[in-house]
């Protein structure tokens, strides 16, 4: 590419409060950008400070900050660290060019809307969960925690109202079908776009993306470990079924629940079987696809956010990979997986409904499919809402 075009190039600036490795909503939505001529600069918060400071790949650079060791589950040190965090990219980012600054979650939306207002440019606010929620899972339901909550939900709704544009990662389906996060935010004032978390179709032309190589069949959880309720139910429902039909469990991913799960599965595997790792990368996600059945995707009500609208992308990285999954019922993602297919809905605590469910999806392959292409394109109308028509890249020009 020439020198001119280096410089008439648009540059985002996109802050995330994990230390992106990876994050792949974040790196698909950058993607997004460079495939429609952009540089892009995400700046990550590397709390645990074990990764690389810069990682670079053409347009896209990965600048990760630390502020010392900010480890999981304590909310003080991770409020302290966040803002040492947030300061350090309003330093670096003032030297930089700047066309628009890019908010994943609420924790980065204050600061990054002031950062946009000092450097003249429209801020962009990607909501992809209630943030608010976290600080009430897997701790005791304080009244100080309660307040918590609540300041930082209404914190995040007026600093929502001052972003330029919003976008969500949930909305409702289908007519008088359950609401999303869009419906979610229109009730307190603010209008945004869905994007759903819809990884890339691995290969559309085959039945099963990844064909399992276990004997046993095996029920995977993969993603963030927060809460303990949620394997408590999972051991309950494999506790109630015959020895022999038993499956084995696959837990991979890191989180302030981690422990916890070790310590139950550990203390019922006479019953349970299981093979529980840490986290994980990108390409991790292929072998780990190659040795479940199920995808495990139920979540306590009273403390997630999933009968608000979440749709866990696990459940989207599954029916990529084949793989079906069990759900909560009576919300979005219930039916989000019914309406394609991909999957069961079961009603909270109540395991033997969890273990017939299991059962049934045991040895179902479920049609591989993405939709990754509508999403995307839905990305880049609302970019266009802010800067006018974008053109596609040489590399995307339709061939004469």
């Amino acid at each position: 590419m020439s020198e001119q075009s280096h410089r008439v190039m648009k540059t985002v600036h996109m802050l995330v409060t994990n230390a992106c490795a990876p994050d792949p909503r974040v790196e698909r939505h950058a993607n997004w950008f460079i495939q429609a001529g952009w540089k892009v600069v995400v700046h990550a918060f590397d709390r645990r400070m074990t990764e690389e400071e810069r990682t670079v790949n053409g347009d896209l650079t990965i600048r990760r900050h630390r502020t010392g060791d900010v480890p999981f589950g304590r909310p003080f040190r991770s409020y302290l660290g966040i803002r040492k965090f947030l300061q350090a990219v309003k330093r670096e980012i003032t030297s930089l060019p700047c066309d628009l600054v890019y908010c994943n979650d609420a924790d980065t939306l204050k600061a990054g809307i002031r950062m946009a207002r000092r450097m003249n440019c429209p801020s962009l606010f990607d909501m992809h969960d209630l943030h608010h929620t976290w600080i009430l899972m897997n701790a005791k339901q304080t009244v100080l925690r309660r307040l918590a909550s609540r300041w930082m939900k209404s914190s995040m709704i007026a600093n929502a109202k001052k972003a330029d544009r919003v976008i969500t990662s949930s909305g409702q389906l289908r007519e008088n079908g359950h609401l999303g996060f869009v419906e979610w935010l229109k009730d307190h004032g603010i209008d945004a776009a869905s994007i759903q978390n819809r990884p890339k179709a691995i290969n559309p032309n085959s039945t099963s993306a990844s064909p399992r190589t276990n004997n046993q069949w095996v029920v995977g959880y993969f993603g963030r470990v927060r809460e303990l309720a949620a394997f408590e139910l999972l051991v309950k429902a494999v506790r109630q079924m015959p020895n022999a039909e038993r499956p084995s469990l696959h837990i991979a991913g890191d989180g302030v629940a981690w422990n916890d799960v070790k310590d139950l599965l550990t203390q019922n595997k006479e019953h349970v079987s299981f093979v529980m790792e840490g986290a994980f990368t990108a390409t991790d996600r292929t072998r780990l696809f190659q040795h479940v059945d199920v995808m495990y995707a139920v979540y306590d009500p009273a403390r997630g956010n999933i009968l608000d609208g979440a749709l866990p992308v696990k459940v989207f990285d599954a029916a990529v990979h084949g793989v079906p999954s069990v759900v909560n019922s009576g919300c979005l993602v219930a039916d989000l997986v019914e309406h394609e297919g991909t999957g069961i809905s079961v009603l909270w605590n109540n395991p033997e409904q969890l273990a017939s469910a299991l059962l049934q999806l045991k040895g179902k392959d479920v049609a591989p499919g993405s939709m990754e292409p509508r999403e995307k394109e839905r990305f880049l109308a609302v970019i266009s809402g802010l800067f006018g028509e974008l053109k596609q890249t040489e590399a995307e020009q339709p061939r004469p």
